[in-house]
């Protein structure tokens, strides 16, 4: 997925713009192999990043809605906020891969639709907490993103494989080159994506005139 450029990263997560996607991979690998839950807080933030206490209390405030002790940590948003961040140049389908890897939590190499509504919201929320920009994502608009992946490039109804998730990322944020634009892509920000080349298309999800909240339109740019 998309991300990257030159949108500025909020504080808390400039560090991990250094990681190569090696590091994001390992990290990835070390939640799932230490059996972390869904809610973690500071003290696994700490151990987990290997962040001073410092940077992890600025993570688990930027990522956190809680007010009461212990305050914890969506850690897949997390995970997936750090995947988005490092190894600027990191093409597409690589970024998607990594973020895949976040949410297929049987490592089968496929995951349902349930589990992709999941991670387009873990991921998009995680793109606005470091873009420091836009609105928390619509769980309408992210079915209807999971349902047309689904009906494009998955072989079966219930579940979507690896290879095809990633060709479907890469297709729809060709033209996404910053958190920004990876946002506005999937309607938590106000704005125009880049156009694309002459001639080629991609699909975003736009206000529907016709009754429906959103409706999934095809831009086509000449």
């Amino acid at each position: 997925m998309g991300a990257g450029g030159s949108t500025p990263i909020a504080a808390p997560f400039a560090t991990f713009a250094t990681w190569t996607a090696g590091s994001c991979a390992a990290l990835v690998k070390e939640y799932k192999d230490k059996d972390y839950d869904f809610g973690i807080d500071l003290p696994t933030v700490e151990a987990l990043t290997g962040l001073d206490k410092a940077l992890a209390e600025g993570i688990v405030a930027s990522l956190t809605r809680s007010t009461s002790e212990p305050r914890l940590v969506n850690a897949l948003s997390l995970l997936a906020g750090i995947c988005l961040v490092g190894e600027a140049g990191l093409s597409a389908a690589d970024r998607a891969s990594l973020v895949y890897d976040i949410f297929d939590f049987d490592t089968r190499r496929e995951i349902s639709k349930d589990e992709m509504t999941i991670l387009l919201l873990c991921t998009v929320r995680a793109a606005k907490v470091v873009a420091g920009a836009g609105e928390d994502p619509s769980d309408d608009i992210m079915e209807a993103t999971t349902a047309a992946a689904f009906e494009k490039h998955a072989a079966r109804l219930d579940v979507i494989k690896k290879d095809e998730f990633v060709a479907w990322a890469a297709e729809e944020t060709k033209v996404v080159d910053s958190l920004a634009a990876l946002l506005i892509k999937f309607g938590s920000l106000k704005g125009e994506l880049p156009a694309a080349p002459a001639g080629e298309r991609y699909n975003t999800l736009l206000p529907s005139p016709a009754g429906a909240k959103y409706a999934l339109a095809v831009v086509q740019f000449k």
